[in-house]
């Protein structure tokens, strides 16, 4: 349950990216375990993309 959730989110601020700051603080008030998911998620999806495709080849991580 919690991670179809996490992903809904997700979802919810790729297709509505302003929605991000109201979204943010209402998870951290009322589902705080959600939001510490959610975020990790998102970060790790970032870090990923950055190693795979880094801006600039030096930065490629061996």
């Amino acid at each position: 349950m919690l991670t179809s959730l996490a992903l809904i989110i997700i979802l919810v601020f790729v297709v509505w990216p302003d929605s991000r700051g109201r979204l943010e603080s209402w998870l951290i008030r009322r589902l705080p375990r959600v939001h510490l998911v959610t975020f990790r998620a998102i970060e790790h999806y970032k870090a990923d993309l950055h190693r795979r495709y880094p801006e600039h080849p030096d930065d490629r991580a061996a």
